[in-house]
């Protein structure tokens, strides 16, 4: 089977094999440095990322996402979004609620206090046929609690912004008594 005896062709066969296989794997960029820095900024966001399929379940969440639930991936991942999602019934709700075309931004409390801000972005593919849905929650508990120390603040403010005006409005009477009515009138009046 060789042309020229004592020529072994297995260096260049390795050699057009090669350069087949680079023609071929080239265009995929599965060497590329975009998956591998997406996965770790995924990963080491503090914001709880999950992926949901159009089925309703759980394709895959990041390690915020497995504290904020308090389960490993293993218990989320290919469960129902419904029951990775109970303390939030609204989260629920939302998602029932089909079709969310657009990003769907809004906030929701949980049983311990905790507030989140929730975006529902739908992944769709070249065609725009939703295949599913990000759901991204981000702890906005310190913004919310520092929101509602101001609001009291506020009110505190308004009542004794009041009360100088009270204060201000009886000084001011006490002025044009003071000018209006006889000393003695006046005197017996405060007395």
């Amino acid at each position: 089977l060789v042309p020229v005896p004592g020529l072994d062709l297995t260096p260049f066969s390795f050699a057009i094999t090669c350069a087949l296989l680079s023609l071929v794997i080239y265009p995929l960029h599965i060497f590329d440095l975009m998956p591998v820095a997406r996965s770790q900024l995924v990963d080491t966001m503090s914001d709880a990322v999950f992926v949901i399929d159009e089925y309703d379940r759980v394709l895959d969440t990041n390690p915020a996402g497995q504290n904020l639930t308090g389960k490993k991936a293993s218990q989320l991942i290919a469960h129902p979004a419904a029951d990775v999602f109970s303390a939030w019934p609204t989260l629920v709700q939302r998602l029932r609620n089909r079709p969310i075309s657009h990003t769907d931004a809004f906030v929701i409390q949980d049983s311990r206090t905790c507030w989140y801000d929730v975006r529902i972005t739908p992944l769709a593919v070249i065609n725009q046929s939703e295949i599913g849905w990000l759901v991204v929650l981000r702890d906005i508990s310190h913004s919310k609690q520092i929101e509602m120390e101001l609001s009291i603040l506020n009110k505190i403010i308004t009542q004794i912004a009041a009360s100088l005006e009270i204060h201000q409005v009886l000084y001011s009477l006490y002025q044009n008594l003071k000018e209006i009515l006889p000393l003695d009138y006046y005197q017996a009046a405060m007395v």
